[in-house]
């Protein structure tokens, strides 16, 4: 999917008192954090994304998946459209390699990338939800995660609606360009 999600509204219907929260960090603050060198070289790496591994994981625990997983290649860093910053646009959860780098490099690389994301905990807010509350979040800037901090096996009862938008693009010259490839 060229197009990535944007803006997730999450409605906590039910669930337990403690527990299940949801850690947010900041890419934009992640992008800045990194040496100006080290930016300038990182704008000119695309990295591949994909779903296959949470479609899979979803259909062994019995989930349901909603569309069939694709691979897409997008720029390592692109432009948020509105906010007109860099965002280091890389995810444990769904890159899998920079291409052009050899698998070890590329390793190395999204390894310490996405660590200075979910190490940093001045980057980080946590979340926590209680029956009736809404958290929304702008999924171009912010990565997310729950904590599993549960004593035991427990239910929640949560609604998730997210909203579709451009593709990343590492500067928005390119957002209309059909011809555009990272």
């Amino acid at each position: 999917m060229l197009k990535r999600s944007i803006y997730t509204f999450f409605l906590n219907i039910d669930s337990p008192g403690s527990g299940g929260d949801t850690l947010f960090a900041d890419t934009v603050e992640a992008y800045k954090r990194l040496s100006p060198k080290f930016r300038e070289f990182l704008e000119t790496l695309s990295v591949a994304h994909t779903g296959k591994d949470q479609a899979q994981f979803s259909g062994i625990k019995g989930g349901i998946i909603r569309r069939e997983p694709v691979e897409n290649v997008h720029p390592l860093v692109r432009e948020h459209p509105v906010l007109k910053e860099k965002i280091l646009f890389v995810n444990q959860g769904f890159s899998r390699r920079i291409v052009g780098l050899k698998r070890g490099e590329s390793d190395v690389l999204l390894d310490f990338l996405t660590g200075l994301v979910e190490n940093t905990h001045d980057l980080q807010i946590r979340a926590h939800h209680t029956p009736g509350s809404v958290v929304i979040w702008d999924n171009r800037r912010t990565q997310h995660a729950i904590t599993l901090d549960f004593d035991k096996p427990v239910l929640r009862h949560l609604a998730r609606v997210t909203a579709t938008g451009e593709r990343p693009v590492v500067d928005l010259k390119y957002l209309n360009d059909i011809n555009y490839k990272p």
